[in-house]
């Protein structure tokens, strides 16, 4: 949404630094609105509400029912499928408040042999130590994080963008007491369903939820993640209003503050 406009032109110069042969297109929810200002360069493809495989009156209804990031997050796979259906043989979604830090290279490998990747909150055990984030955490928001997902362009892949775009029309609210959190509780299903491969590269979504399990250490000017190079990190939850705070979501019993790490400072 327009409100996010300022993280996610951090994100789409982050990705074309080190993919200039790819494409790069923002979903704008708000886009079909009069007076947005968007502001952007031209080489970050616009998108809005209108362009997708969506009729106007559903959109509509979507549009009331949700807020703003429910219904960001509903419009996911409608937005994927916009990529396929261009000609993309891969497409990825990256959250916006998500910094690329270099090539995404094994994210092709990871497709070669399965239609989705994704990537888990946590690769090891979460500690039982009373601080947040908790296995209970997890549970609830869902084992893979969502703010990244990659698919090919195959006929399976469409047949789950199709299941999950069904789901998220009128099932993508944050209501943890009934099993929902947005578009996350869903892909819980994916294992049993679809081809699928994890990836469990430790410098894949690097955020408060996985920063217990992954030093972050510098040499030169690359930042790398228990030795293996930050691909991207997600700022979840941070807020520039409060730069001491890593993340509203773990802000009362934090397992890791950004005073911690001299490097997670720098990020």
């Amino acid at each position: 949404a327009a409100n996010y406009l300022p993280f996610a032109k951090i994100l789409a110069n982050s990705f074309l630094k080190f993919h200039p042969e790819s494409k790069f297109y923002l979903l704008l929810v708000d886009g079909d609105v009069p007076g947005i200002s968007i502001g952007l360069a031209p080489e970050i493809r616009i998108i809005k509400p209108s362009d997708l495989d969506l009729e106007p009156e559903v959109f509509m209804r979507m549009a009331i029912y949700y807020d703003v990031t429910e219904l960001s997050t509903a419009l996911k796979p409608l937005g994927l499928k916009y990529l396929l259906d261009t000609g993309s043989d891969i497409a990825i979604y990256l959250d916006p408040d998500i910094e690329v830090f270099s090539k995404l290279i094994e994210i092709p490998q990871h497709l070669e042999a399965a239609n989705i990747a994704l990537t888990p909150h946590t690769l090891h055990g979460i500690p039982r130590d009373g601080l947040s984030p908790s296995d209970y955490d997890i549970m609830s928001s869902g084992i893979f994080n969502l703010g990244f997902i990659a698919v090919k362009n195959s006929p399976q892949t469409y047949e789950f963008l199709t299941w999950w775009n069904e789901r998220l029309t009128y099932d993508c609210i944050s209501d943890v007491e009934n099993n929902l959190f947005t578009d996350q509780r869903w892909i819980d299903f994916v294992p049993s369903y679809y081809s699928f491969s994890v990836l469990r590269e430790y410098g894949y979504n690097v955020a408060y939820w996985n920063l217990h399990e992954r030093e972050i250490t510098k040499q030169d000017s690359e930042y790398y993640i228990n030795s293996s190079p930050l691909r991207f990190f997600h700022f979840s939850g941070f807020s520039p209003n409060k730069p001491w705070i890593l993340s509203k979501h773990v802000a009362d019993k934090p397992r890791v503050v950004i005073s911690s790490n001299s490097c997670l400072k720098e990020l």
